[in-house]
């Protein structure tokens, strides 16, 4: 059987559905994808005491504790059950892999800490703090930036950074960018020796990427006259800009740049390396090492009016594929992928190297996903104005009749509908089970909220109860990797649920 990667191009935004995993396929360019399975089993998570105030990242917990009209925040492991901080913090907030503990009243000392519990560092001022990847973090103040690795040693300590620098670490180095002047540092991670860096001429712009290996990209452009050598020519409403573009190559430990012939002018070009990638980000990144994400001007004898031709490239920028005009190559984790589109709301089905299967294109279409083998969908119905959701399967036949006000994404063969203020449990032949006087279930993770006597619970798609009714209202809903965190309030006190 042919394997089919399912991409969906919509104008609104994403919305990902998921519970627990399985293993999936792996593409040309892609890493490994999931497929997401329902909940089948409740734990109580022990808070130690204290009071669930919010979730952070990667199953930390910040709880609060409250004296005298104060409270004070702290941090609770549910991996592994263990308090990290105790609550005596003002503030408790999580940056990728890595916390911000700001001091209580009277005091001035903030606390950079990794998840562990770790203290990398403490500052008077209230630090800017960024996951950089690999397990660093950098830190900066009003006037001066440092790096850090997650054990608490610092790195880069034969040079000062301003405030005005960034960091992204890229293998065996960490790039360094200087807003204020838009030179680039290439530093060996490990010894911190400055391998290469690069400048900017007069008028011009300069981004780094990182290619893999010792290989970096340096894309330099400027603004030009009608009369210059321009690459493109940018239609505007009121003027047209000109610009002109050179892509090269830059090796460590050879301070020749060497051009890379590219036809047009690069505009977008990111891969897992990109500034502002966290670690947890790059654990889920799309594209394998070696790639990149592309966008070009789309123009015809060099004019262009603003639209953008996306592909995946590999490391010496050769477009291995070209997309739909305006059409990113971008994947969601939930069994394949889910591209965004600033020119379209039609469907399209591609197979595993990205060759176009299915267009829908007959209305316009928005609230796009795709799940379990069925496309879900919604369009303004031309004579209610009401918005009516429906599913297809990959080869565009009708699953579901389009008359529900919603449609949750599919998990294990089942999905909750609303129709008419009621829930339900639907599978892909449309066969209903009800569930409930219930417009707004909590359906997004493979379960749903359930009422017995105004008390509520947690069952999955499947009716088994997971959580019992018995609380007031659910507090918040929170997904990372194979678990979902639900927390449920009964009176002043909030029970939270990790679901796997």
């Amino acid at each position: 059987m042919k394997k089919i990667i399912a991409f969906i191009v919509l104008i609104l935004g994403l919305s990902v559905a998921a519970a627990s995993c399985k293993e999936s396929t792996t593409g040309d360019f892609y890493n490994e994808t999931t497929s997401y399975v329902q909940p089948t089993t409740a734990q109580k998570a022990d808070l130690m005491g204290y009071a669930y105030d919010q979730m952070l990242n990667r199953g930390l917990v910040r709880v609060s504790e409250t004296t005298d009209d104060v409270t004070l925040y702290g941090v609770i492991d549910t991996n592994n059950a263990a308090l990290v901080f105790t609550p005596q913090y003002s503030d408790v907030t999580m940056y990728g892999d890595f916390l911000l503990l700001s001091p209580p009243e009277g005091e001035a000392t903030y606390t950079v800490a990794y998840l562990d519990g770790t203290v990398l560092k403490t500052l008077t001022q209230r630090p800017t703090v960024e996951d950089i990847g690999g397990g660093l973090v950098s830190l900066s103040d009003a006037d001066y930036a440092y790096v850090f690795k997650k054990n608490g040693a610092e790195l880069l300590t034969s040079h000062i950074f301003t405030s005005t620098y960034s960091f992204t670490c890229c293998g065996d180095y960490i790039l360094a960018y200087d807003e204020r002047s838009g030179a680039y540092f290439i530093f060996n991670a490990l010894t911190g020796v400055l391998s290469h860096r690069l400048f900017p001429s007069t008028n011009e712009t300069l981004s780094v990427h990182y290619a893999g290996g010792n290989d970096f990209i340096a894309v330099r452009g400027a603004m030009v006259t009608e009369t210059d050598n321009y690459t493109v020519a940018v239609v505007q409403a009121e003027q047209t800009l000109y610009m002109k573009q050179t892509v090269s190559r830059v090796t460590v430990g050879n301070k020749q740049e060497h051009i890379i012939p590219f036809d047009g002018f690069l505009c977008v070009l990111e891969n897992k390396y990109s500034f502002g990638t966290t670690e947890e980000e790059r654990e889920t990144y799309p594209l394998q090492d070696g790639y990149f994400t592309t966008g070009v001007y789309v123009a015809e004898n060099k004019v262009s009016r603003g639209d953008i031709q996306y592909a995946i490239a590999d490391k010496n920028l050769t477009a291995l594929t070209n997309m739909p005009q305006g059409i990113r190559p971008d994947r969601s984790a939930v069994d394949g992928y889910v591209l965004s589109g600033n020119q379209t709301t039609a469907i399209y089905v591609f197979d595993e190297k990205l060759a176009p299967l299915l267009t829908l294109s007959d209305r316009v279409y928005e609230s796009v996903r795709y799940s379990d083998g069925a496309i879900t969908a919604a369009y303004i119905d031309s004579e209610t104005k009401r918005v009516l959701y429906g599913a297809f399967d990959l080869e565009g036949n009708l699953l579901i009749e389009f008359k529900y006000s919603y449609i949750s994404e599919f998990l294990s063969g089942k999905a909750v509908a609303v129709r008419e203020g009621k829930a339900y449990v639907i599978d892909k032949a449309g066969n209903e089970t009800y569930v409930g006087e219930n417009a707004l279930p909590y359906y997004w993770y493979g379960f749903y909220e359930m009422t017995e006597n105004t008390r509520i619970g947690i069952a999955s798609f499947d009716g088994t109860t997971l959580i019992p009714a018995s609380y007031r209202d659910l507090a918040g809903v929170t997904r990372q990797g194979e678990k979902v965190y639900v927390a449920l309030r009964i009176g002043n006190v909030v029970d939270l649920y990790i679901l796997k």
